[in-house]
């Protein structure tokens, strides 16, 4: 099924009302959340790097025989 640019301009018109309407919502819980969202990410990269350092330390001493 086609639209008619009548028909596709009146659905682009309605999509934008309703995206207007939630952009608060939207940018308010993520306004709400954004710090949590942070500091997750963080502890992740954090926590990957210290995996890898455990894994580097490890394969040096393999290599050196300590």
């Amino acid at each position: 099924m086609q639209l008619t640019p009548d028909q596709r301009d009146a659905f682009q018109a309605i999509a934008a009302a309703q995206i207007d309407s939630l952009r608060p919502v939207l940018d308010s819980l993520c306004q709400a959340s954004f710090a949590d969202r942070v500091a997750i990410a963080t502890d992740s990269i954090v926590q990957r790097r210290l995996e890898e350092e455990t894994r580097l330390r490890t394969r040096l001493q393999q290599m050196t025989g300590e």
